[in-house]
């Protein structure tokens, strides 16, 4: 029999049997279904803990408290400058700040941006525009798509329209404004406003390191001259404050041991945003064993199929044998019959899988800001992986239950015993 005697046979086969074929495909194709969309959630998950852990700077960064009256600032810094993997030492107060840029209010925000103090080591990597240079002074560098609004993180309203294009300022001055207050009074009240022209020389992308939306950088000198004029004349009227110094860890992956050194040493380490690690190995643990339950499964099922459906045919196997055909015919005609449900179910599940990837997507692209940087990837991998299930499984299959029953007797398959 050629290739096309084959593919007859079994397409007439899957007429004939037309409720079964049905009942078969969708079965099947649920079933890839199933592989595919369990294979793009638990990548979309993995895969934003690991980015988000990675990339965002406030997982390395860490407060260390110490003891104010028996140390000095300038002491504890220069010891935390030793500990290995930290690669940077900063006082607190000239970390960050905040201002408000009247050009980035909208109807939904007031304006309001978080400024953290950077230099080239520091920085995100530029996307457009250039970094600062030794000549540069009152600088900032910015997300190329931003919201600048005081209360972001709390904010679930926002959507992705309500970004700002960050190109629009590239390369221009704007007015920076903060306040100082004064503080002698029961509710401090304003005590001088400071107007500041800064230029906007570059742009980053918040998905390479995954910071608020509400972030740019300027320079250390910048940041500790604003919180410097911010601070009025609370000296006066409040208790003195001391301030910690704060470190930045080269690697999420040395977090930890940094956090025992620095606690060895007598001070108390705060993580910024802290990390769970044993948490975050059980999520990936949990999703990783749900994907190969998923995919036992799905191959447990299509098996029972392929095997029900060849059992239901015995008959029709001895009057064939009957009729002079081989096993080796008769093994190919049903495998061929197979492969044809499991090729025309592979392809009604992956145009559902691309629908719903497109409409999920969409969704999360106009919808809250809170799953702005999960991105959720076209799993290509599932796809292959699909396409050798379907095929590899009928074989296994279809070829394992004709060496059982090739000896046995024609009229015992005729009469299914």
């Amino acid at each position: 029999m050629r290739i096309l005697d084959y593919i007859s046979f079994g397409l007439k086969n899957l007429i004939y049997y037309k409720k079964r074929t049905i009942y078969n495909i969708i079965i099947t194709f649920s079933i890839i279904l199933i592989i595919l969309i369990t294979f793009t959630a638990s990548n979309t998950i993995i895969s934003f803990l690991e980015e988000n852990i990675n990339k965002n700077i406030e997982y390395r960064t860490m407060y260390v408290k110490y003891d104010v009256m028996e140390e000095s600032l300038s002491s504890v810094m220069k010891k935390l400058s030793k500990v290995k993997n930290v690669i940077k030492v900063i006082e607190q107060d000239k970390y960050q700040s905040y201002i408000t840029i009247d050009k980035f209010k909208t109807n939904k925000t007031d304006g309001e941006i978080n400024i953290i103090a950077s230099d080239s080591n520091l920085l995100p990597s530029i996307v457009a525009g250039r970094n600062p240079n030794s000549n540069d002074k009152n600088y900032l560098i910015c997300p190329t798509k931003f919201i600048a609004d005081s209360n972001l993180s709390t904010r679930t309203d926002l959507t992705k329209e309500d970004y700002i294009d960050g190109r629009k300022f590239l390369n221009k001055e704007i007015t920076i404004k903060y306040y100082s207050y004064d503080y002698s009074k029961e509710i401090p009240e304003v005590l001088n406003q400071y107007e500041e022209e800064f230029q906007l020389i570059g742009l980053y992308n918040t998905y390479d390191n995954y910071a608020k939306d509400n972030t740019c950088y300027t320079s250390f000198t910048n940041v500790a001259k604003i919180n410097k004029n911010m601070s009025g004349n609370s000296e006066e009227y409040t208790e003195e404050v001391y301030y910690h110094p704060i470190i930045i860890v080269n690697d999420s992956k040395n977090i930890d041991s940094v956090f025992e050194e620095i606690n060895s040493m007598g001070y108390t380490p705060i993580k910024r945003m802290n990390i769970d690690s044993n948490l975050i190995g059980n999520i990936k643990l949990i999703c990783l064993s749900i994907l190969l339950i998923a995919i036992v499964i799905s191959i447990i099922c299509m098996i029972t199929i392929i095997l029900k459906n060849i059992k239901e045919q015995e008959q029709e196997i001895g009057l064939l044998k009957a009729l002079g055909y081989t096993n080796k015919n008769i093994s190919l005609s049903f495998l061929v019959e197979s492969l044809i449900i499991g090729l025309i179910s592979f392809f009604i599940s992956i145009l559902i899988y691309t629908i719903l990837y497109f409409i999920i997507s969409n969704l999360i692209n106009n919808t809250n800001l809170i799953f702005t940087k999960i991105a959720i990837n076209y799993s290509w991998y599932s796809v292959l992986i699909s396409f050798i299930i379907i095929i590899i499984i009928p074989i296994i299959s279809t070829f394992t239950w004709f060496k059982k029953i090739k000896n046995v007797n024609i009229v015992n398959l005729i009469n299914n015993e």
